[in-house]
């Protein structure tokens, strides 16, 4: 596999003009010999060198198409793909992909002109309830803290959190992470990462705007700001030390209603 790789080939992965926080794991030559590693050590060695390597090879090429089917008044519609080019998945042949989207149709679909008939041979009815949102696993939980712009709205502040993105970093996410899990906020339930019962009251207990994404990009903007010039350091320390007592000061009034 490692003789098939093109050297040539330079990918996204080497664009460093817009590096702000830089971290990253490659293979090197193995200091001791590959029998000596643990079985966790060899694959996670393993899934280092293939993420490496899928570097140096040509992009993953297929043919996308959806057919609309018209029956009974209703319209129904297949989705496919052929792949044309295996390209960099190569690497991963008999291996797990860590970013094949396993939602995705690989059926092949036959070819057809809009106005075709076609015979209906067999039709199935299932009978089932919505299903919750599966609960986050720490990977998915990094993922969704990267995208977190796709669940807001306001257009201005989906831009700022997508470029600035998401929470976190990528290199700062576990340790959140980690973070809530030490607090007693996040607990895990096998792979499932699940907000504890103290995480659940602390959410009840916070404003709105504090557990809300939007606040990060309001802060993102304000950096951004200090960063060209627009505004100070000291400006944005002051605004947050103003947002800071006023949260406190609508906590004490709350607090003191209830007495």
């Amino acid at each position: 596999m490692v003789l098939k790789a093109d050297p040539t080939i330079k990918s996204q992965t080497w664009n460093d003009k817009q590096i702000t926080a830089h971290h990253g794991i490659i293979p090197t030559q193995l200091p001791v010999g590959w029998a000596a590693l643990s079985d966790k050590e060899q694959k996670i060695y393993e899934l280092i060198g293939r993420r490496y390597l899928a570097q140096f090879f040509p992009v993953h090429q297929f043919n996308s198409c959806s057919i609309d089917l018209e029956l009974g008044g209703e319209t129904f519609i297949g989705k496919g793909k052929t792949v044309t080019s295996l390209g960099w998945k190569v690497v991963y042949q008999n291996q797990t992909d860590p970013d094949t989207d396993k939602t995705e149709s690989d059926q092949i679909l036959p070819s057809v002109k809009s106005g075709d008939i076609l015979k209906v041979l067999k039709t199935e009815t299932k009978n089932e309830l919505t299903k919750p949102p599966a609960y986050f696993t720490e990977g998915t939980l990094i993922a969704a803290m990267e995208k977190i712009h796709t669940v807001v709205d306001n257009p201005e502040y989906k831009k700022y959190l997508k470029e600035g993105d998401g929470i976190g970093t990528p290199a700062t996410r576990a340790a959140i992470i980690s973070e809530l899990k030490r607090k007693g906020y996040l607990e895990t339930k096998g792979k499932k990462i699940c907000a504890s019962s103290d995480g659940i009251e602390l959410l009840k207990l916070v404003p709105e705007l504090v557990r809300n994404p939007i606040l990060t990009a309001v802060f993102e903007r304000r950096l951004r700001d200090v960063e060209s010039g627009k505004s100070t350091l000291s400006s944005f320390i002051e605004s947050q030390q103003k947002f800071i007592l006023q949260e406190i000061n609508k906590a004490k009034a709350i607090n003191n209603g209830l007495q």
